[in-house]
């Protein structure tokens, strides 16, 4: 099967090899995708997507975990993926993994391939034989998420089968398609004993690893007070036409029979990532067992209708400003960005003093002029070149201080003080005064919660530089909205310091003891152009964060909306909960931009030492020149990102369980991934241990850990012994002291 790939996933990428993990077997090996079969004839199973292996283990028996099978009766062994079968046997499939979540799949499927010029009608008797978690924690079934399913499904595209056998520590790609069901699905959220039938389809999914903007419709069919709980047993049917889909139910002797169309749900919503075949059958996820008999499909020649395909929700318009409301003498710079590209009108006092000023999508555009009274009114006009338009006004008065170009703070600092050193102002009354290219220099003491907001930044000729003393520290979170800041020497502790502007420098920052992340990247504005983006996190350290949950503090992070260009370098992170560096990416969000990582050091930490993506979205972020040890899960791992990674340079010690692991991509060869040059692996000791899992191009240099061994020793090393603590030089940067540096 062939998909539409992006540039961003084949940059790169001119040989291949595939390292120490086998490629996943070709789906062409099926019985059920044989051109020659497409009948409704032939039926495989095939277990894919996310948490369908071994490490999901969460609201499962212990013997189940991994369980993620179809059998047929009578038979004791499951169906191996791509072996024949037929719907003239009853069928059972139980699926402890996987999840029916709104962007993508885990399943175990029971299916056969047809072409799309055919409708279909598939019907059986379903026996939901069990639903629900059964682990017993404090004395009661656990809770269900709202992830568990079982039913009739049809999909435009199907996952890679899962890895067979199935190895501890290798985790499977998530699985995005767009689908119809008719859905055995939970209505009451922590309620397991009690199920309905819900109509469940997936529009607006371009490519196999999801994409933004999708839509999840659900609505009721059979609902929860009709009282269905395991064991039941009915009969559901899911039938294609010309012009959408319908869902069927009724008493297995046929009584109470009743169908309904699936609102919304065009005939073609399932031949858009592959527009040849669709697939058609019995799925389930999470916690679920079914068994089927008397299964039917039959078949008949589709007229389609052609129905307008989906299209996403735009994105809405943003104008933003970026100059503060107070300002201290005449000379004036009005600032904004917007969303979209488009021309910008200003206004002042009601007189124009700029006409059709070019705006380029998340750019700040800036306009000097000169105020001329106490207080002064600005209107800003934007007109987007798609036809949208959007106001902002900005009312501004005039200020008095010493020199607004050097400003101190205190905590005990007040709004009516003239800014020296003697007289210091308050934090925020000085964000606000400090003028285009001043100091702002932070006194010794506490200070609590502060955000320097997108109205306070500085431009790209004139940028702010926010200079902290030793023996200050902020006990409460830091938000930089603002853009064009210099942060030198800040400390943050018991909160976060969270990054949402642009074009900013971070030097010398210290966090720790944060209940979530404590250096974060992190989108404020939910539209694209105006994710953080080129800011620079330098000779910072992270240490010591850690959630109630113990699963969601990392030490630095950028993800969950982020831009292009943003570069961590000699940076320190150990003892957090989670993650060293966490590069996690949403589906919803589509892929973030790049994210460069070098000379920086990642240990201790209680997952992965650096976490260099999520959720299947391909970006091409590069690691270089940086150690990962003694972390409790894994050194470097792709966590499921598919893209064209460069990995250079970078060595690899101790991680509880593998040193390097990037999957194979389910969504194309090794020569649409990642590139790997010069990465060491090393273990003090081999025993029950992890090989390397590297698929990608892969060049020279590379010494990765291959039968519990590797082409470099301890004595490669002028030292393995791991010290104290990771120092810094004179300049800021790590000083290992020789500690996993080649001789």
């Amino acid at each position: 099967m062939s998909y539409r790939l992006p540039v961003i996933l084949m940059a790169g990428a001119l040989s291949a090899c595939s390292g120490f993990g086998d490629l996943k077997a070709s789906r062409s090996a099926s019985a059920c995708e044989q051109d020659s079969v497409m009948d409704g004839s032939t039926w495989c199973a095939l277990a894919f997507g996310q948490s369908t292996d071994l490490n999901f283990p969460s609201t499962i028996l212990p013997e189940k975990v991994g369980v993620n099978n179809v059998w047929l009766e009578g038979r004791q062994t499951p169906l191996r993926p791509g072996e024949a079968a037929s719907i003239a046997s009853a069928v059972t499939l139980e699926s402890r993994g996987g999840k029916l979540a709104n962007t993508h799949d885990g399943l175990t499927f029971y299916y056969t391939r047809i072409p799309t010029d055919r409708n279909f009608r598939l019907e059986a008797d379903i026996t939901v034989e069990q639903f629900g978690p059964e682990v017993i924690v404090k004395g009661a079934k656990a809770a269900t998420n709202g992830q568990e399913s079982a039913g009739l499904m049809v999909r435009d595209v199907i996952g890679q089968p899962r890895r067979e056998p199935l190895e501890p520590g290798y985790e499977e790609f998530p699985a995005a398609s767009n689908i119809v069901a008719n859905a055995v699905l939970q209505t009451v959220k922590n309620n397991e004993e009690r199920f309905a039938l819900r109509t469940v389809y997936r529009d607006g999914v371009e490519y196999p690893w999801g994409n933004t903007g999708a839509i999840v419709p659900k609505a009721d069919f059979i609902g929860a007070d009709a009282g269905l709980k395991a064991p039941a047993t009915f009969r559901m049917s899911l039938e294609r036409t010309d012009d959408g889909f319908v869902v069927g139910y009724a008493d297995v002797d046929g009584k109470n029979a009743r169908t309904m169309k699936v609102a919304g749900a065009n005939a073609n919503i399932v031949q858009v990532i592959d527009s040849r075949y669709q697939y058609v059958g019995l799925y389930a996820a999470r916690n679920a067992r079914i068994s089927a008999r008397n299964i039917r499909l039959s078949l008949s020649e589709a007229k389609t209708v052609d129905a307008p395909r989906f299209v996403p929700k735009a994105e809405s318009l943003r104008l933003e400003v970026a100059s503060p409301a107070r300002n201290v003498g005449a000379d004036y710079l009005v600032q904004a960005r917007a969303s979209r590209d488009g021309k910008l009108a200003i206004r002042q006092d009601g007189k124009p003093i700029a006409t059709d000023l070019a705006v380029k999508a998340g750019d700040i555009i800036s306009q000097p002029t000169r105020l001329t009274a106490d207080n002064t009114r600005f209107e800003l006009v934007f007109a987007s070149a798609d036809g949208g338009s959007s106001t902002a006004t900005q009312q501004v008065a005039r200020a008095t201080v010493a020199d607004a170009t050097k400003l101190f703070v205190a905590p005990e600092g007040v709004a009516t003080a003239n800014g020296t050193e003697r007289s210091p102002l308050d934090i925020n009354t000085a964000l606000e005064l400090l003028a285009p290219g001043g100091t702002l220099t932070v006194l010794p003491g506490k200070y609590p919660a502060t955000t320097l907001s997108i109205a306070v930044s500085g431009s790209e000729k004139a940028r702010k530089t926010l200079l902290v003393r030793p023996g200050a520290v902020f006990a409460g979170k830091v938000a930089l909205d603002a853009n064009y800041w210099n942060i030198k020497g800040i400390e943050v502790s018991g909160a976060q310091f969270r990054i949402s502007g642009s074009h900013n420098v971070i030097e010398n920052a210290l966090t720790y003891g944060n209940e979530d992340t404590g250096l974060q990247i992190s989108a404020l504005p939910k539209e694209r152009a105006l994710w953080p983006s080129h800011n620079l996190v330098l000779n910072s350290t992270s240490h010591s964060n850690r959630d109630r949950s113990a699963i969601n503090a990392d030490g630095f992070a950028a993800k969950l909306g982020v831009g292009d260009g943003n570069v961590f370098r000699g940076c320190l992170s150990y003892d957090n909960a989670d993650d060293g560096w966490d590069l996690f990416n949403k589906i919803e969000d589509g892929a973030n931009g790049v994210v460069t990582i070098e000379n920086s050091y990642a240990w201790n930490n209680g997952a992965n030492g650096f976490k260099l993506g999520g959720e299947g979205q391909p970006v091409a972020h590069t690691i270089r020149n940086s150690v990962a040890f003694n972390n409790s899960l894994d050194g470097f791992t792709d966590n499921f990102n598919p893209g064209a990674l460069t990995v250079s340079n970078n060595v690899s010690f101790n991680n509880t369980r593998f040193n390097y692991i990037f999957r194979p991509s389910p969504y194309g060869g090794p020569e649409t991934q990642g590139s790997f040059s010069g990465n060491l692996s090393l273990r003090s000791d081999y025993k029950d241990t992890y090989d390397d899992e590297v698929v990608g191009v892969i060049g020279k240099g590379n010494a990765f850990i291959d039968g519990r061994a590797s082409a470099v020793m301890a004595q490669d090393f002028v030292s393995v012994q791991v010290p104290a603590m990771i120092g810094r030089k004179a300049d800021g940067s790590p000083d290992p002291a020789g500690f996993l540096q080649r001789r």
